[in-house]
């Protein structure tokens, strides 16, 4: 499932706990990505919003550690 850039929004205040999406979002650059999402499915970070045509913007191993501390 891909969630239009319409439905989505981007915050400074992330509920806790972080996690990994289980969506694609429409990141306006004409791609999909993954995302780190807060408790409230908002937007913390972009996992690659190019698909590989640049370098990814965050590794999945990078992160599940930006999620492992933040939750702490």
């Amino acid at each position: 499932m891909t969630v239009s850039d319409e439905t989505w929004e981007r915050s400074l205040d992330f509920a806790r706990p972080w996690s990994i999406s289980e969506e694609n979002y429409d990141t306006r650059y004409g791609r999909t990505s993954k995302a780190v999402v807060d408790a409230n499915g908002r937007i913390v970070l972009f996992l690659d919003p190019s698909e590989d045509e640049y370098h990814v913007a965050c590794e999945s191993a990078a992160a599940e550690e930006i999620i492992r501390a933040a939750n702490k």
